[in-house]
């Protein structure tokens, strides 16, 4: 059995989703987890664990967090590993993305820039893949 330390979501289901075009590949995306066509279509597949928020804040209210967090999650992961590197800029607009998301699902401007402000400071930091460990 193997376990994935550190993640407090997991995907129930598929999710599909529109990215904007300032994230769209030149040439499809595909991972365990994550494909994106050149159309921008992303699919988060089932089983997908993500941690929701890091750092000094809360997942609360969560309809306002869940999905945001889901799509950034993803995108960081698919650029940490090399696999945005078509994308120009790929972690500032899955930055501006994250906020844009917040503040569409009603978050306050300020609190949607503190969450901004904080995953630009995050995105200088080594964030590398969770680690995957043996279960005993």
């Amino acid at each position: 059995m193997k376990y994935r330390k550190g993640y407090k979501n997991q995907l129930a289901e598929t999710f599909t989703f529109q990215l904007p075009y300032e994230l769209w590949p030149p040439a499809p995306i595909v991972d365990e987890f994550f494909s994106i066509d050149c159309d921008g279509w992303a699919i988060i597949r089932k089983g997908y664990a993500w941690d929701g928020a890091s750092g000094p804040t809360a997942d609360i209210p969560r309809k306002q967090i869940a999905v945001p967090a889901l799509v950034h999650d993803m995108l960081c992961q698919l650029d940490r590993a090399g696999l945005m590197e078509g994308v120009p800029d790929a972690r500032l607009h899955a930055d501006e993305l994250l906020y844009s998301m917040l503040r569409q699902r009603g978050m306050n401007f300020i609190r949607a820039k503190i969450w901004y402000w904080g995953v630009r400071f995050g995105s200088h930091m080594d964030g590398g893949p969770k680690e995957i460990l043996e279960a005993e």
